[in-house]
C-alpha cells in the first residue's frame, strides 16, 4: 500500500494500466483508475501559488461484482483544468498535511492509496499518515 503524491505519481503510474485505489478518511471505499497521463498545473489563489498535478484517465467505483457503474472521465467537463483526482502543494498550507506533502486526493479531499492485490481499503485506517491527514474536527 502506498500513498499517491505529486512526487511519486509519475514514477509509479504507467499509461494504459488500471490501478486499484483506496481511501479511508472521512469516507471509505475503493475505485479502479485507468491511467492515461499526468498533467501539471499552476494556479494563483488568495493564499498564494498552488503547484500540482491532475491525473488524467477514467475511474470506476468498486461497489461489488453486481455494480453497473460506468467509467467516468477524471477531467472536469466544464473546466478541463480541473480533475476528479489531483494533488497540490502550497507554502501556506495552513497545517493541512495533504497540501504540505502533495497527497493525491479525490475531488472531495480523500487521500488515495494504491492497493496491492492482498490489501483492502479498510487497512488504510491503520496507516499513521492517513490518520495525520484527517481533519481535526474537535479544535
Amino acid at each position: 500500500m502506498q500513498l499517491l503524491t505529486i512526487e511519486n505519481a509519475e514514477k509509479i503510474l504507467e499509461s494504459g494500466e488500471i490501478y486499484r485505489l483506496g481511501y479511508n478518511a472521512l469516507n471509505a471505499g475503493e475505485l479502479f483508475y485507468d491511467h492515461q497521463e499526468v498533467k501539471p498545473f499552476s494556479r494563483t489563489t488568495p493564499r498564494g501559488q498552488v503547484d500540482g498535478i491532475n491525473l488524467v484517465g477514467k475511474i470506476k467505483f468498486n461497489r461489488g461484482s453486481d455494480s453497473e457503474d460506468e467509467w467516468l472521465d477524471t477531467i472536469n467537463e466544464e473546466n478541463p483544468s480541473y480533475s476528479k483526482i489531483s494533488g497540490a502543494k502550497m507554502n501556506d498550507h495552513n497545517d493541512d498535511l495533504r497540501m504540505k506533502i502533495g497527497a493525491i486526493t479525490l475531488w472531495n479531499g480523500e487521500p488515495l492509496f494504491i492497493l496491492d492485490d492482498y490489501e483492502e481499503y479498510q487497512d488504510i485506517a491503520n496507516i499513521e499518515i492517513n490518520e495525520l491527514m484527517l481533519p481535526d474536527i474537535f479544535s
